[in-house]
C-alpha cells in the first residue's frame, strides 16, 4: 500500500481536497465539504512512505474515502493507482490449453504497440489521411509510455500513457496532448467496432480529424493478424483526474476478430492514401542513391534499391516533415538522369514535381516533372 501514497495525494487533490495543517509526521487533509453535522472531514496521511504505520494510515484513507464517494474499496484503489495514467490493454486469446505464446508473436505485438502510440501521436499533432513516415513528436510520446505488468487471464499486455496533473487554479483546464492521444485511440476503435457492425468500410474514412488514418489502420491490421486465432480483446481505463468524454464513457472492453475486422482496414488504408497521394508535391532534397539498369551509385553503407528495379532511378532524401528525411525513388529520363549525375557528384540540391506513394516497404514519386538542378549544394542548404 505504501506505493499508492503519492498517486493517494494526488487523488485527493483531484477532490478538492487540501492540506491543512502539517506535523513532524503527518498531515492533515481536509475535504471541500462537511459532514452532515456540518463539520470538516479530514484524513490524516504520513508525510512519506518510511514510517511502519504508513500502510494500516493508507487502508483506513482509503476506507473512509470509499464510504464517502459510495465506490467499492477494490474499484477506489484502482483509481488511485491510474491517477497519472491512461492505460490501454490487448488481451491475447488461447485456444488451446497451453498458457504460453511464440515469442515472435510477442514481439510484434509490442513494436505494433509502440507504433500505435507513436502514429496516433502524429495524427493528433496534424490530422492528415496519411503520412509517409512518422515525426519526431511521435518517437517522443512512445518514449513516455509504460510496459506495465501482464495480467492475469490468456496472455495481456498493458501500456500506460503518463498524464500530467491537472492544474486545478488555473482557469482554463487544458486537457494534456498525451490524453488526447488516448482519446483519439478510443475514437477511433469506437469507428472500426461501428464499421464492423454496418460492415461499411466508408465509416472508416473521413474520420481522420478524431480518429485514425491510414497509417494507423495498417498498424492495427499487423496487430490483429499475430493473433494466434485471430481473435483479440482490447481495453482502456482511464485516470480519474480529467474528466472522460461522454462518447468514451462506455468504452471498456470490446473484441475484434481478424475476419471481420482485417478486409475493412484494408479498404481503408488504401482509400486514404489516395487521398494524400492524389496531391501534387514539390520535393526537395540531396540525391543519395543513382541507378541506370547496369550501373549504381550510391551514398549510403548500404543499398536499399530493390533487384528488380530496372531503367534510370534516383533516390532522394527528402524531409517531408519534421525529423528523420523519407528515401523517395523518382524515375528519370535519359537527359534527367545525366543532370542527376552531375549533381550528385557536385552534391547539388535538386527538385521535382509529383505524387509521392508507398509501394510496399518504399515511396516513390508518380507522374514525376519539373526536374531542377539548383544552385547551391546540399551543405549550404
Amino acid at each position: 500500500m505504501t506505493e499508492l501514497l503519492s498517486p493517494l495525494k494526488r487523488f485527493l487533490r483531484t477532490k478538492g481536497w487540501k492540506p491543512t495543517d502539517e506535523f513532524e509526521t503527518f498531515v492533515l487533509w481536509d475535504a471541500p465539504e462537511s459532514d452532515d453535522q456540518d463539520k470538516p472531514i479530514r484524513l490524516s496521511l504520513p508525510i512519506n512512505s518510511e514510517f511502519e504505520d504508513t500502510s494500516a494510515s493508507m487502508d483506513k484513507a482509503c476506507e473512509l474515502l470509499s464510504l464517502l464517494y459510495d465506490e467499492p474499496l477494490i474499484q477506489l484503489k484502482q483509481s488511485i493507482q491510474n491517477i497519472g495514467y491512461d492505460s490501454f490493454r490487448q488481451r491475447i486469446n488461447l485456444d488451446s490449453k497451453d498458457d504460453s505464446v511464440p515469442l515472435p508473436v510477442i514481439s510484434k505485438a509490442i513494436t505494433n504497440l509502440e507504433k500505435l502510440i507513436k502514429n496516433a501521436a502524429c495524427l493528433e499533432d496534424n490530422n492528415q489521411p496519411f503520412f509517409p513516415k512518422t515525426k519526431k513528436i511521435g518517437a517522443d510520446t512512445a518514449e513516455k509510455c509504460r510496459f506495465a505488468q501482464t495480467f492475469k487471464g490468456s496472455f495481456g499486455l498493458e501500456l500506460k500513457m503518463p498524464i500530467p496533473p491537472s492544474v486545478r487554479t488555473s482557469s482554463d483546464r487544458k486537457v494534456p496532448f498525451e490524453r488526447r492521444v488516448m482519446h483519439r485511440l478510443g475514437r477511433g476503435f469506437l469507428d472500426i467496432l461501428h464499421a464492423v457492425r454496418e460492415a461499411d468500410v466508408s465509416l472508416l474514412l473521413n474520420k481522420y480529424e478524431s480518429g485514425f488514418n491510414a497509417n494507423i489502420f495498417e498498424v492495427l491490421q499487423e496487430l490483429i493478424e499475430i493473433l494466434p486465432n485471430g481473435k483479440g480483446e482490447f481495453s482502456f481505463s482511464w485516470s480519474p483526474e480529467y474528466s472522460i468524454p461522454h462518447d468514451l464513457l462506455n468504452l471498456r472492453t470490446f473484441r475484434l476478430t481478424a475476419d471481420d475486422t482485417i478486409p475493412l482496414l484494408q479498404s481503408a488504408a488504401k482509400e486514404l492514401r489516395k487521398c494524400s497521394e492524389s496531391e501534387d508535391t514539390h520535393v526537395t532534397g540531396k540525391i543519395i542513391q543513382l541507378h541506370s539498369g547496369t550501373e549504381f551509385l550510391d551514398s549510403d553503407e548500404e543499398s536499399e534499391t530493390s533487384d528488380q528495379e530496372v531503367g534510370r532511378l534516383m533516390v532522394i532524401s527528402w524531409e517531408a516533415e519534421r525529423g528523420r528525411p523519407t528515401k523517395l525513388r523518382v524515375a528519370l529520363s535519359e537527359n534527367e538522369h545525366q543532370l542527376a549525375c552531375d549533381a550528385y557528384k557536385n552534391n547539388k540540391i535538386v527538385s521535382v514535381k509529383g505524387r509521392p506513394e508507398k509501394r510496399g516497404n518504399f515511396f516513390y514519386l508518380t507522374g514525376p516533372r519539373d526536374f531542377l538542378v539548383h544552385s547551391s549544394t546540399s551543405d549550404e542548404a
